[in-house]
């Protein structure tokens, strides 16, 4: 499955989507050199790309089908399949945003210096708490899947268990430090996982440990003067059929003790 890079915050944090929005969404097309994100929605629709535009944007959506809880920023370009997607989520309060990363063919897109730069470029304007490339597959070797489907067999009524199939192993086996599902533990606080490149917060830093994180095996990492943190972990696009990029993953999660600390602010604590 393809890669994202995803980034969160708090719903109502500054500054306000409409001001934000366009200046990521030149950030990117600038990144891929596309033609500018300038249309919104499914079906698309032109908007002008500015604070007014999306914000006249959003009214329009909010007053057809009620409050907007996301749309979709492209470029109008076949050619491309760049998009922004912008997602508000009422129940966890949170604000997050979201984009493909390119694929391994268009891989001058993704060295590391430029992507890295990108991602601590956004994460600030975003005013993110925690930014991460996102990658299925790797959340299935720290047990993240099996975790997901054990829940989802917790809430079967007793007499329907024996009906439904033991849960899948998905042909991958759990060699990374176990890790909780984000929906278990205080995300805000504390990181999901070790992906790619990694943005975490001052908070998130201090959570995990200021001096463990700096001195952790990263790849490379960048501190910001609020404290906040891009942090790379291997040197390419993280891929689960090298060794090497395992082992670094093991050795980052292992040496932070992430999953002690995200059993440590579990929600069921």
């Amino acid at each position: 499955m393809r890669s994202c890079f995803i980034a969160k915050r708090l719903k109502g944090s500054t500054p306000p989507l409409g001001r934000v929005l366009p200046n990521i969404a030149r950030l990117l097309s600038q990144w891929q050199s596309v033609s500018p994100l300038s249309y919104a929605g499914s079906p698309p629709v032109p908007i002008e790309l500015n604070e007014a535009g999306i914000s006249q944007y959003l009214q329009n959506k909010a007053n057809a089908i009620g409050f907007p809880q996301g749309f979709v920023l492209s470029s109008g370009d076949r050619r491309s399949d760049l998009k922004l997607s912008i997602y508000t989520d009422d129940f966890s309060q949170i604000e997050s945003i979201e984009f493909p990363l390119p694929y391994a063919s268009q891989e001058n897109f993704l060295h590391v210096d430029i992507f890295s730069e990108l991602v601590g470029q956004i994460c600030t304007q975003f005013n993110a708490y925690h930014g991460y490339v996102r990658d299925d597959s790797i959340a299935r070797l720290h047990g993240q899947a099996r975790r997901y489907f054990d829940r989802q067999f917790d809430r079967v009524p007793p007499d329907l268990n024996q009906t439904i199939p033991p849960t899948p192993r998905l042909g991958d086996r759990e060699i990374l430090p176990y890790l909780m599902l984000e929906s278990e533990f205080d995300n805000r606080r504390v990181p999901n996982g070790i992906w790619w490149v990694n943005f975490w917060d001052g908070t998130q830093v201090q959570t995990v440990g200021k001096e463990r994180v700096k001195t952790a095996p990263w790849t490379a990492q960048k501190e910001f003067n609020d404290g906040a943190m891009v942090l790379v972990a291997t040197a390419s696009p993280t891929d689960v059929r090298d060794r090497a990029h395992l082992a670094k993953l093991e050795a980052i999660a292992r040496y932070l003790q992430l999953s002690r600390i995200q059993q440590q602010y579990s929600l069921s604590n």
